[in-house]
């Protein structure tokens, strides 16, 4: 029998000494289970790290409570956010990257405390180490804390009863629900004429829509429809220029750029992100953000269409209203952070603090209304076909089986298939059922695995698309 002669894991350096100079008994564990070995009432924490002007914080929580940044900011008088990856290696240099140490007290950092951490006998903590954990028993652990700031800033989060009693939703001056009646009146919107707050939706953006659910439209009618829009030709000549598309050439006209150069498909995502940004003005997100959000947009489009194609005739999917689908259908977070920066920031932040939480939970939190609902109501609000509003307004939803919910479960197919990328990887509902999916949709395993293939084909075009409409 081999004797095993690996090293016995142990936590960071700075961590250790910090450890034993203040007596602080643990254990480790590489359990990397729920329910950790040792006495019952082992509590498990997670820590996270946040910043403003004044310094870093590391905030203690239970693993399974949703931290709240607004509560935490009001507690500490701060304006915290959380760290990013390269802002945690250099604050915690002898952590694992990605990971952050239970105390920030050997890091010479803040820590502050939740209430919920103050029960039971052991607490497991994070290490700063991948696949290790500490357990250690809460009265040592109290004793190293207690100059620390102790208070309630997290929950466990819940889709029917978001909160506890008494802690608010949003900061008291928010203007976010009085804007949203504004725009929506009564929450039941259901035409242009009563959304009279509503931004007008372009004429070449109505005409886009039209070619894109047309399945006999080819480049010339593509053309048609841009060719009045003198900012929109002008981009789709310098992306078809780019050295990304490999033309040696000189591209001059419309024409050429769309049926040889950039094809269809990207022509048409192209015009019409351009038309977003007419319609929903120029405070948009940071360009990183914003990248990643026309990059998922590209990739479910493409992949929605690309299934679509493979679909019986009686479930009444047009693949090019699939893929204008998957261009939309999360059209309610690029709104929010257009129309509502202040919001759409406590989002991202929450979403960052808190990765395994559902989007529609957070949003449920922190907005009362979540980013589908949001999305739906605007384009219900245009007047666009029902077609993309179902896939918007019900792409989470599991049990919706009305009209056109071959649109809104093929979205959820395409978010079982293509991880999501960016400030809310990780914060889509529970994997939805992809063997379901696909027989609900009246696939098969091997149109999609084909359906993948085709997708990974086009990465890179596809990356270079993303990054053009966030330019």
């Amino acid at each position: 029998m081999e004797t095993d002669t690996r090293p016995e894991p142990l936590p960071p350096p700075g961590l250790k000494r910090f450890l034993e100079q203040q007596k602080i008994h643990y254990r480790v564990t590489t359990n990397p289970s729920s329910r950790d070995p040792g006495r019952m009432g082992s509590l498990r924490c997670r820590s996270v790290a946040l910043e403003d002007v004044r310094g870093t914080v590391l905030a203690l929580v239970p693993e399974d409570h949703m931290v709240d940044i607004h509560l935490l900011n009001g507690m500490l008088g701060r304006e915290l956010h959380p760290l990013n990856e390269a802002r945690l290696r250099s604050v915690f240099p002898d952590c694992s990257p990605g990971c952050t140490p239970p105390l920030g007290q050997p890091y010479a950092v803040e820590t502050v405390v939740d209430v919920g951490l103050c029960t039971g006998l052991e607490l497991s903590l994070q290490s700063g180490r991948d696949q290790i954990r500490l357990l250690v028993p809460t009265r040592d652990l109290q004793r190293a804390l207690n100059d620390c700031a102790l208070g309630r800033f997290s929950y466990p989060p819940s889709p029917h009863r978001p909160k506890p009693p008494g802690l608010p939703r949003m900061p008291p001056d928010s203007r976010f629900k009085p804007a949203l009646a504004e725009l929506f009146p009564e929450r039941a919107a259901r035409s242009a004429e009563q959304c009279q707050s509503l931004p007008v939706m372009p004429v070449t953006a109505r005409k886009l829509l039209e070619v894109a659910a047309d399945a006999n439209a080819g480049a010339r009618d593509l053309r048609l429809a841009v060719g009045q829009d003198p900012a929109i030709s002008a981009r789709l000549l310098q992306c078809a220029n780019a050295p990304a598309y490999g033309f040696s050439g000189r591209v001059s006209d419309l024409d050429t750029a769309i049926a040889r150069i950039l094809g269809f498909d990207r022509a048409l995502a192209i015009a019409f992100g351009m038309s977003l940004r007419e319609i929903l003005g120029q405070n948009e997100p940071d360009a990183e953000e914003l990248e990643s959000y026309h990059r998922n947009a590209v990739y479910r489009a493409t992949l929605a269409k690309h299934l679509a194609g493979s679909m019986p005739a009686k479930s009444g999917v047009c693949p090019g209203t699939a893929y204008m689908a998957g261009l939309l259908h999360n059209i309610g977070l690029l709104f929010l952070a257009c129309k509502f920066p202040e919001q759409h920031r406590i989002l991202i932040d929450s979403a960052q603090l808190n990765p395994g939480v559902p989007l529609v939970h957070l949003e449920s939190c922190l907005l009362e209304i979540s980013h589908q609902e949001l999305g739906g109501q605007l384009l219900e609000g245009w007047g666009l076909p029902h077609e993309l509003v179902v896939a918007t307004r019900y792409h989470h939803d599991t049990d919706y089986d009305r009209e056109h919910s071959a649109y809104s479960q093929l979205m959820r197919l395409c978010s079982a298939l293509i991880p999501k990328q960016g400030v809310f990887a990780g914060h889509d509902d529970a994997a939805p059922d992809r063997d379901r999916l696909v027989r609900y949709l009246g696939l098969n395993e091997t149109t999609v695995e084909t359906a993948l293939q085709r997708l990974a084909d086009t990465h890179p075009l596809l990356d270079e698309l993303a990054h053009r409409l966030a330019a």
